[in-house]
């Protein structure tokens, strides 16, 4: 069977030191006393755009002061990293921790594709209505429409201890994303809700399609605790969230393919799922 769903031994944590990563880290040590996991974090330093504009005198200002301020930013990462790095080994999970230069996506792609990792857990803030997000997307959404691994967002601190329902949004079967959430599902011991959203406007959009749909899916998966579901909304991602905030889930599974907007369900940039679920979000790309 080719999938990497059994292979969940070391957990990559992007950190920019936030609230939102460190929550991030959380459940990656949660993750990792679960299934013996190694914790990989990793701090890219950034260079400002191109098109970032500054005057003669600032960057003079720059030069003058840059190798002060070059040590010393360097040093207070090397310190935030050790705090983070001894938090981890306290709980006894094998921990590295990284630095880099760049661009963050680059990195994080490249420790991916190098199989340095089997696993990305990462925070994201949500919605924040900046323009930025609007036109290029949030810094969760550029790493799950282009990341092999599967992608964990984290917003809130979670205790996966409590997580007793996920809801996995299905579209056409996929071994890998269905393998993954399988072996998730042993590890957490979670209830799988098996959720088809269906467009009642569209043709061929019926209940009756949707539950045999659901139906047919389930028994191609094999989940041994699972329900079905159907949910009728204009859009996926609206019944999804819906569905997550009525039945109170603990969790969202997706499967993706990479495509210029997020995911193929959830292509209305203003409603992505990843910025307004408040729950932790697993991404499973499939293409």
């Amino acid at each position: 069977m080719n999938t990497y769903a059994k292979v969940m031994k070391s957990i990559l944590v992007p950190t920019d030191f936030s609230f939102e990563s460190t929550n991030a880290l959380d459940f990656a040590m949660q993750l990792a006393l679960k299934t013996n996991a190694e914790i990989k974090l990793l701090h890219v330093i950034e260079f400002p755009s191109r098109s970032f504009k500054i005057t003669r005198d600032v960057q003079a200002g720059i030069r003058a002061l840059g190798n002060v301020y070059a040590d010393q930013l360097m040093n207070a990462i090397k310190s935030s990293l050790k705090g983070l790095e001894e938090m981890v080994f306290e709980k006894n999970i094998k921990v590295t921790s990284k630095i880099e230069m760049g661009n963050m996506y680059k990195h994080i792609f490249k420790i991916v594709s190098g199989k340095g990792a089997d696993v990305i857990v990462m925070g994201t803030e949500g919605v924040t209505g900046s323009w930025k997000e609007t036109l290029f997307g949030t810094s969760a959404e550029r790493v799950i429409r282009n990341s092999h691994a599967p992608v964990f967002t984290v917003r809130e601190k979670v205790d996966l201890s409590k997580v007793k329902k996920l809801v996995y949004a299905i579209g056409n079967y996929d071994d890998r994303s269905v393998s993954f959430v399988k072996e998730l599902q042993k590890v957490l011991n979670f209830n799988c809700h098996l959720l088809k959203v269906y467009n009642p406007t569209k043709l061929f959009n019926t209940e009756d399609k949707a539950n045999k749909d659901v139906t047919c899916f389930a028994n191609h998966s094999e989940f041994i605790n699972f329900t079905t579901h159907v949910t009728d909304a204009p859009w996926v991602e609206e019944g999804v969230l819906d569905f997550v905030n009525y039945n109170q889930m603990d969790m969202i599974a997706v499967s993706i393919q990479k495509q210029k907007s997020l995911l193929r369900f959830f292509n209305r940039n203003h409603a992505d799922i990843t910025d307004h679920a408040k729950v932790p979000l697993l991404t499973i790309r499939v293409d």
